[in-house]
């Protein structure tokens, strides 16, 4: 019996280092971004609401996110972005690309800019935002938010 139970340990360790050099793959995905209202979740907004917006590196050279009657403010924070309400205007946030060298080589960084696009005849009590794919030239994700001064 004991030859039958270490015959049996020396077989699982031998398996291990047999089945375990065959390394495991992921596919990496990279498609997915995160935008919503931080704090209390509501349809409703202040000046001065803040919003969570990630966007993986891949996805900011085709990515915008195009905001009507308000515009977005750099905050302390590269996710975290600050509402200002501007009625009667259209912004759109782009990602624009800026290369740094550092010690012979080069680093690519995408840096968020609020641009204006327009003026906004809709309505002025409705914050939209549509977040777009410019490379597919379509619409990933709209909200609106009644904004409350």
């Amino acid at each position: 019996m004991k030859k039958s139970k270490i015959f049996f340990c020396v077989f699982l360790c031998l398996a291990q280092f047999v089945f375990a050099q065959y390394p495991l793959k992921f596919k990496k995905v990279n498609t997915q971004f995160a935008f919503y209202l931080l704090g209390k979740k509501s349809d409703t907004l202040k000046n001065n609401s803040l919003f969570l917006l990630i966007v993986p590196d891949s996805l900011k050279p085709n990515f915008s996110l195009k905001i009507t009657n308000a515009r977005f403010d750099k905050t302390g924070n590269d996710s975290i972005y600050k509402l200002s309400y501007l009625p009667g205007l259209n912004y759109e946030l782009l990602f624009v690309k800026e290369e740094k060298a550092i010690e012979k080589s080069r680093i690519e960084t995408y840096n968020p800019q609020c641009l204006i696009n327009g003026a906004n005849e809709e309505g002025k009590s409705k914050v939209n935002f549509e977040c777009y794919n410019r490379k597919e030239n379509k619409s990933i994700l709209k909200n609106t938010f009644i904004i409350i001064n």
